[in-house]
Order: C-alpha cells, then structure tokens, then sequence
C-alpha cells in the first residue's frame, strides 16, 4: 500500500520530518507543506538527505510552490519537484493514502 506523506511543521519545530522518515516506504511520496517548505532553504538538512536516500530519485519528492514562494524562499530546488495545488489533489488520488505529519 504507497502512501503519501505531506509534511507540513518545519524540522526545527517539530519531529514531522523524522517520523515520517521512520514510517517511510520505497514506492512513498512525500510532499513539503505549509512551514514544511522551510526545510529546503537548508538543502544540507541531514533529514532532506534521508528522505532523498530513502526514496532513491527525485520523482516522489514534492514541495507546493506557492507556500515557498510565499515565505520568500527560491523555488528552484535540486532533486525536488515543485507542484501546485491541482497537482496535489493528482497525487492524493494516485497513493493508497495519505498522512500529514505536523
């Protein structure tokens, strides 16, 4: 059962990034959120370079670009897709599930 993973408290804040690590499986998905998107201005994180490792390639990693864009951060994020809403609701219809991880 794939599941997708939208994390959406910031890595500073909160254990959302690393619990979902925990739960993570390889045909997963996971998409950046709200203060999620935080975590990207600090592209060395060492929880971003988990969840690339754990999910192999770039093609199940997301980020909404209007929330990034909205906390003035660049949207221009090696080896993560950026997505809008629209693209969202796709991927909530193409996982078993989905979790939001705060």
């Amino acid at each position: 059962m794939t599941t997708l993973h939208m994390i959406a408290s910031s890595a500073h804040s909160r254990s959302g990034m690393s619990d979902c690590l925990s739960l993570l499986g390889p045909d997963d998905a996971v998409v950046l959120i709200e203060e999620g998107v935080l975590a990207l201005s600090q592209p060395g994180m060492d929880i971003l370079q988990s969840l690339k490792t754990r999910l192999g390639s770039g093609d199940h990693l997301y980020f909404v670009r209007d929330h990034l864009v909205a906390r003035g951060l660049s949207d221009d994020i090696a080896g993560w897709q950026a997505i809008d809403m629209d693209r969202l609701v796709d991927l909530h219809c193409e996982f078993d599930k989905s979790l939001t991880w705060y």
